[in-house]
């Protein structure tokens, strides 16, 4: 007969023993190199990561929003920092922007796909039903490959002398009333 509380317990040892191996790595590799350029991060997950995605797809989620270290609602389901925010820091970039999230980010150094509640495969019911995201991995990919499309076309947009030039159309006042 199996005992499932030994089983628990093996499972939580391997599962510090990999977040440990993790942490090694990581601080070797980067301490070996005379500097670790990374340029951006580009994240999927669920609500391990989730930067404010779920909440700006669907506002009408529950507290804390990450309160507590922002000290005003950033739309995310914790309330302080996730380890994206953290990698991102320690890799001196700034914490990244919710794909979902138009208003307000900064996708200079990357963009975060993750949502809470995701899924690796696609759901087969609705978010009202399960309470499983309509973002699975899959999706997330494809936001992914969209951005990369958008962030082309912007880039095009460039002069030979690497400034920025927008089109503005001009509007006529009376025809916004």
């Amino acid at each position: 007969m199996r005992n499932p509380s030994s089983e628990k317990s093996v499972v939580i040892r391997l599962h510090k023993l990999l977040c440990f191996w993790i942490v090694m790595v990581t601080s070797f590799s980067c301490s070996s190199c005379s500097k670790c350029d990374f340029e951006g991060i580009f994240n999927f997950g669920d609500s391990n990561s989730d930067t404010g995605g779920f909440w700006a797809a669907f506002p009408a989620q529950s507290g804390p929003f990450g309160m507590t270290y922002f000290k005003k609602p950033v739309g995310r389901a914790t309330d302080g920092r996730l380890i994206v925010d953290f990698l991102a820091q320690a890799l001196g970039l700034p914490f990244i922007s919710p794909y979902l999230q138009s208003i307000g980010s900064d996708y200079g150094h990357g963009a975060n796909f993750a949502t809470l509640a995701s899924t690796v495969l696609l759901p087969n019911t609705s978010l009202f039903v399960t309470g499983i995201s309509p973002f699975s991995l899959a999706i997330q990919l494809n936001q992914m490959k969209e951005f990369k499309v958008k962030v082309n076309e912007f880039h095009s947009l460039y002069d030979k002398k690497g400034t920025h030039f927008f089109i503005i159309p001009k509007i006529p006042l009376s025809s916004l009333l």
